[in-house]
């Protein structure tokens, strides 16, 4: 299948969104990957973790880039190696990847009832704007996990606290433009979110505010 979505954020920033439907077998066949982009599949158990992987790879192809174009830091951060930024995710049967000439974050997490015994690890001062409704929680709290996500990517130090350092200021509706922010020590950074419910999934973007 094609990409089911292609985002234009902003001037310098494209979100592409792939809807996996292919057997990893017709992934493999249909692109190609460095020997150590195999090594990592290779070590990967989960058949869906091995198709997300490689739906990534499709991606990189539809921006014009290859496998070999991506390399990570020591940290494990994704980057490009003309200089370009980069950020990928993959949930289930979704994977998405935005690229961008500044620093950006990307997430897309299946809306899961057990978000909600997750929340204590993430939610803070969100808990105010939280609805008691329980699907509507699920939708609020996946579009929260998935802000948070998407700024600890956007920010790329390892350590940071999706509870304490990341902050998504209250919205309205889940898949609403917003902003949030990053504390860390003396250092605070506000950024925009842009949210998009796809299927039963949500997916956030986080760039600099302007």
């Amino acid at each position: 299948m094609p990409i089911c979505k292609s985002i234009v954020i902003n001037d310098s920033t494209t979100v592409k969104v792939w809807h996996i439907q292919e057997t990893e077998s017709e992934l493999m066949n249909s692109i190609f990957i460095s020997e150590r982009s195999h090594e990592r599949l290779s070590m990967m158990k989960s058949e869906i973790h091995r198709k997300g992987f490689l739906a990534v790879r499709k991606l990189l192809n539809c921006f014009e880039y290859s496998d070999e174009n991506l390399i990570y830091n020591n940290f494990g951060k994704p980057l490009l190696n003309d200089g370009k930024f980069i950020s990928i995710t993959h949930s289930f049967d979704y994977a998405a990847v935005v690229i961008s000439d500044g620093s950006v974050g990307v997430d897309i997490e299946k809306l899961r009832p057990k978000i909600s015994k997750l929340s204590s690890k993430f939610i803070n001062s969100e808990a105010i704007f939280l609805n008691s409704n329980f699907s509507a929680e699920i939708d609020r709290l996946t579009a929260i996990w998935t802000n948070k996500e998407a700024l600890y990517k956007f920010y790329g130090k390892p350590g940071l606290s999706l509870k304490d350092n990341c902050i998504v200021l209250p919205f309205i509706n889940s898949d609403s433009n917003g902003i949030s922010w990053i504390v860390d020590g003396e250092q605070s950074i506000k950024c925009s979110s842009k949210r998009f419910k796809i299927d039963n999934y949500y997916l956030t973007v986080v760039c600099p505010y302007e």
